[in-house]
């Protein structure tokens, strides 16, 4: 029952389909995920970490959520939010510009899971960056989005055991993103 609480909430959404996607475009997505899910099984809990971040009401709930999708999608556990915002902005954003700021971004939404999840709210420097992180959150939803899809294409055409080397080197410009 526990995972029929949230129903009511879910059920007040208004769900929509992007214009101009084509019925082609959405069973080819299909295809990398269903190829991604039975190379790789573990990428199940990444997929239901970033579906619950999207509907998730509470901000604080999304916010819990989106960086556990983010922290599946990065090897390792040691100076994580470093590597999560350096790995993130380069697999998401093009130019140097763009990957900075997505760096600081990150870094930022990253801070203020630690101060959710440690219950530290109380500072005025951390409740102004709850406010900018709230009032930004569609820029999240579309790092979010553009990460995991980048790492399912990934894992379609590629073992998850290249994952972390080919992190390193799109950050050490010794290999392209693919596509």
């Amino acid at each position: 029952f526990e995972a029929l609480a949230g129903l009511n909430k879910i059920s007040s959404y208004k769900f929509k389909f992007h214009s101009g996607i084509k019925r082609p475009a959405v069973s080819e997505f299909y295809k990398i995920i269903d190829s991604s899910v039975k190379k790789t099984p573990e990428v199940i809990f990444t997929l239901e970490k970033y579906n619950s971040a999207l509907l998730r009401t509470e901000f604080f709930d999304k916010v819990v959520d989106t960086t556990i999708c983010f922290e599946t999608l990065i090897p390792g556990n040691s100076e994580l939010t470093y590597k999560l915002s350096l790995y993130i902005a380069y697999i998401t954003s093009t130019s140097p510009h763009e990957r900075e700021n997505t760096f600081e971004e990150m870094k930022k939404l990253y801070e203020v899971r630690s101060k959710i999840v440690h219950g530290d709210l109380n500072g005025s420097s951390i409740k102004k960056k709850l406010r900018k992180v709230e009032t930004d959150w569609k820029q999240y939803e579309q790092i979010l989005k553009s990460a995991v899809t980048y790492y399912l294409i990934f894992l379609s055409q590629m073992s998850k055991n290249n994952w972390e080397s080919h992190l390193k080197k799109l950050v050490l410009g010794t290999e392209s993103k693919i596509i």
